[in-house]
């Protein structure tokens, strides 16, 4: 029975696939296919990409269950009236830094809608970096409030799915707090270091540097002090709180690099060892599943697509290294959604989203040998057509297969490419010597398991070889 369905399936979803494929295949002899991606088991089709919103995007991150992306954008005042109006009296927009505004956004893939969830005016200060909180709806911003000019502070605010946000600290201009969300738990780290943001130096003499937690209700808990002023905290990838101590002795080459296991529980610092997948990225998938996104310099997209532009691929981590699909050729901060459900990235200071649709790798190479069937009985009608309306412009004499026909056809077809590798067997001679036009071959193109054959009455037909 489940066999009976997975066929039906592959059925209904060949066809559609075909369709999609058929506008990027090119000829039988090649395969140009760069909207289609495969892994191990499966094969992505990147759908036409969407406009989010723009411009002027400062940072894109995508929820942890890859459902919403989060964006930080900046706003001006100006319209295209105004900026219209300053170029007819010759003169220059008035915008100032107080006048832009920054907004934090959140689009649905779903409903593919956005909501704007915090905007502060640049009078009152700027938000200066979003996050969101794992296994959550919960984000975390950083805002600069600048309405008191003398003594500027810096929130650190959690927002839920609705948009109401709590604070969680305020933090003085000459102090260094940092606000770090696990990579796998409900949880941010308050951490605060004892030097400033200005010199960013620290000294034993300085008290040491302490960190606090919150969760999604926004209650932060007792400080935890480590061990000294110069140990940083960072999460590891399976989200373990540490922190890292490095030394170096009066007159030593190398520091020395001491780890400390932090625990939330009890509040205590012990010593442990490096972790071996320190350094390696949070990996949600099986590897041999795993698509990865390439962001290309315009000289390296030279080298490995040959278009100077930047450039951002997509690819399995197991592929090899031609194997890839292309996002755009116009973008930038390439961004891969968690659930490998869309790619994220700026183009132009608009926020884009090219959906990825997952499908069976089988119905893939199908619909990939259908799109290239469909692709050559295209070409094989517009070969025909056009040999069929050259004879009819000259006394209904079609050109022989010993004469220059490519040159004698171009002015009948758009591409003088699309003949390329038909096979013309037609020896020529009028119409009228042709007893059965719709059976009479013209030629043909080669293909996956059969030819696309052109008849003399201008139809095409595949014929499947013996």
């Amino acid at each position: 029975m489940k066999n009976r369905t997975s066929v039906r399936y592959l059925n209904r979803l060949i066809p559609l696939l075909a369709s999609l494929l058929a506008a990027t295949v090119s000829g039988a002899q090649s395969d140009p296919i760069k909207d289609f991606v495969t892994t191990a088991k499966d094969a992505y089709l990147m759908l036409p990409p969407r406009a989010i919103c723009g411009p002027h995007i400062s940072q894109m991150v995508w929820s942890p269950d890859g459902e919403k992306l989060a964006i930080l954008r900046i706003v001006s005042p100006e319209t295209a009236e105004s900026i219209a109006a300053a170029y007819q009296s010759k003169t220059t927009p008035t915008t100032s830094p107080e006048d832009l505004i920054t907004q934090v956004l959140t689009w649905n893939s779903k409903s593919e809608k956005s909501t704007m969830i915090f905007s502060v005016k640049g009078s009152d200060g700027q938000v200066t970096s979003i996050d969101w909180v794992a296994g959550s709806s919960s984000m975390i911003v950083t805002a600069l409030d600048t309405t008191q000019p003398a003594t500027p502070i810096s929130k650190i605010l959690l927002i839920n799915a609705n948009g109401q946000s709590k604070l969680i600290a305020t933090v003085k201009d000459d102090e260094t707090t940092q606000a770090q969300a696990s990579p796998t738990r409900p949880v941010v780290a308050l951490v605060n270091y004892p030097f400033s943001r200005r010199d960013q130096v620290s000294d034993a003499t300085q008290p040491p540097s302490t960190v606090r937690f919150f969760g999604v209700e926004g209650v932060l808990s007792k400080p935890i002090s480590l061990p000294s002023p110069q140990c940083h905290f960072m999460w590891s990838p399976t989200g373990q709180p540490l922190a890292m101590m490095r030394t170096r002795a009066q007159g030593a080459n190398k520091s020395t690099v001491t780890w400390f296991n932090i625990n939330r529980e009890n509040s205590t610092v012990t010593p442990t060892v490096r972790p071996s997948n320190m350094g390696q990225p949070v990996r949600r998938f099986s590897p041999e599943d795993e698509l990865q996104v390439q962001d290309l310099s315009r000289s390296l997209a030279v080298k490995k697509v040959g278009v100077e532009a930047p450039t951002i691929l997509v690819s399995s981590s197991k592929a090899a290294d031609d194997a890839f699909g292309i996002i755009t050729t116009d973008g930038k901060g390439g961004d891969l959604s968690p659930n490998q459900s869309a790619v994220a990235y700026i183009s132009q200071g608009t926020a884009m989203v090219r959906p990825l649709a997952k499908v069976p790798l089988e119905a893939y190479r199908l619909a990939k040998v259908a799109a290239l069937k469909r692709s050559l009985l295209n070409k094989a009608k517009q070969v025909a057509l056009a040999l069929l309306m050259h004879a009819s412009d000259n006394n209904d004499n079609y050109v022989s297969n010993k004469s220059d026909w490519r040159n004698a056809i171009n002015p009948y077809i758009k591409d003088s490419n699309i003949y390329d590798g038909f096979n013309y067997v037609f020896p020529g001679g009028n119409a009228s010597s042709i007893a059965e036009p719709a059976s009479t071959v013209l030629g043909y193109f080669e293909g996956p398991g059969g030819r696309a054959v052109a008849y003399t009455d201008g139809h095409a037909k595949w014929i499947n070889n013996p």
